[in-house]
């Protein structure tokens, strides 16, 4: 009997030592939630399987899976009974439906199960000819057309022909809860999805100038929030208005405002941030990007806060940015019209603010007092939409 297989495979797991055993267990969690529960994953020799009775099904379990963080690649195909004469006939049925004659292939195979009778080598040597025959593809060990991948297990063998690419690092919830600033730029975004990666998980603050809470649902920043559930079912969205900093703002000194504004976020999510278990609060600086992001000011905003802040982009030019930002799919959005609140503040800030000055228009300011009515006001913004009290630990 065979059955189509999605086949998840992880690298950085694989080398966690003792951990391993328990960061299988959350990634194999990760991808049940990421396909709603539809699905299940079994640890199988590093690597995680999952099997459907149809191939355009797989495929669509394969595309939701590569996404989830850890998964270094996907694969799909065939599972077969353990026999090379059972790996052959399905190879004879199923490559003149995956190669034309035009094409080229090559074959890699591994052995999870070293008692099988043939080694590696042996494997892609019959698997290869059975192929050339029943296609009249021709074999191409550098660039070929298309890969096939055996993997001998000790209960089957896995015959898979199409391979979908992940996003690699940890599984999310193996390192500790952060918070990101979140603007709804090109930034940030970029900023969540590497703190994804390296397992963290992500809780987003936003801080907006519409109208309302509810406004935010129709607006870009919704919509980016939901692509990076696409990578982990758990993301939350948190909203707060700014009109909290600006009332008290409007006689700001032009050239503190911005880094003011800066140190206004930057403390509400440091208050705020152990509410959700986040053990820091995350940014999308890159040094020397705009004014607010040199040394300087970086230094005057953040000075004396509770929490470590995290910058992952820091070393990172733009266009490193916009090109992880395009394959994440964050990017159309976040290039799209929207009036955040860092354009709103002065535009011609002081880009090396001293901190004593930053503290010193903040106490003249009152602006202690903007930080308890933004956190008092906080809301979280669900998944299908709905504006929240939020629900915090």
């Amino acid at each position: 009997m065979t059955s189509y297989v999605v086949s998840a495979q992880y690298a950085e797991v694989a080398v966690k030592g003792r951990k391993r055993s328990r960061y299988e267990r959350v990634l194999a969690r990760n991808l049940r939630e990421a396909l709603e529960g539809r699905f299940a994953f079994a640890v199988k020799h590093s690597r995680l399987l999952t099997y459907v009775d149809d191939l355009e099904v797989a495929r669509e379990v394969a595309a939701v899976a590569a996404k989830v963080p850890g998964v270094r690649w996907v694969g799909v195909g065939l599972s077969v009974e353990r026999d090379m004469a059972a790996l052959l006939d399905s190879l004879k049925r199923i490559a003149p439906e995956v190669v034309r004659p035009d094409e080229t292939f090559a074959v890699k195979a591994s052995r999870a199960d070293k008692s099988f009778p043939l080694n590696s080598h042996e494997i892609q040597v019959e698997a290869g000819r059975v192929i050339a025959e029943a296609t009249g593809a021709a074999v191409d060990l550098t660039e070929p057309s298309r890969r096939f991948y055996v993997v001998v297990m000790p209960s089957e063998i896995l015959l898979l022909w199409e391979r979908f690419e992940g996003v690699g690092g940890l599984p999310v919830g193996t390192s500790p809860p952060v918070l990101v600033l979140f603007s709804g730029g090109i930034d940030s975004p970029v900023a969540a999805w590497l703190m994804l990666r390296r397992g963290c998980p992500v809780s987003l603050l936003h801080f907006h100038a519409l109208p309302s809470d509810e406004d935010v649902v129709g607006s870009k920043v919704f919509r980016i929030f939901s692509t990076l559930r696409q990578y982990h079912r758990r993301v939350r969205l948190f909203t707060v208005s700014y009109v909290h900093f600006l009332k008290r703002a409007l006689d700001a000194d032009p050239r503190l405002e911005l880094a003011v504004f800066k140190r206004f976020m930057h403390i509400v999510a440091d208050r705020f941030a152990p509410r959700v278990g986040a053990l820091g609060v995350v940014t999308g600086d890159s040094l020397g990007q705009v004014a607010s992001q040199t040394l300087e000011s970086m230094y005057a905003v953040t000075r004396g806060l509770e929490l470590p802040v995290y910058r992952p982009l820091i070393g990172m030019d733009k266009e490193e940015i916009v090109n992880l930002a395009m394959r994440i799919g964050t990017f159309q959005d976040s290039v799209s019209e929207y009036a955040d609140c860092c354009s709103i503040v002065s535009r011609r800030p002081k880009t090396r603010p001293r901190p004593t000055e930053v503290e010193s228009e903040w106490q003249r300011l009152g602006l202690d007092d903007a930080v308890r009515e933004a956190l008092s006001s906080m809301v979280e913004i669900s998944p299908e939409g709905k504006v929240l009290k939020p629900a915090v630990q």
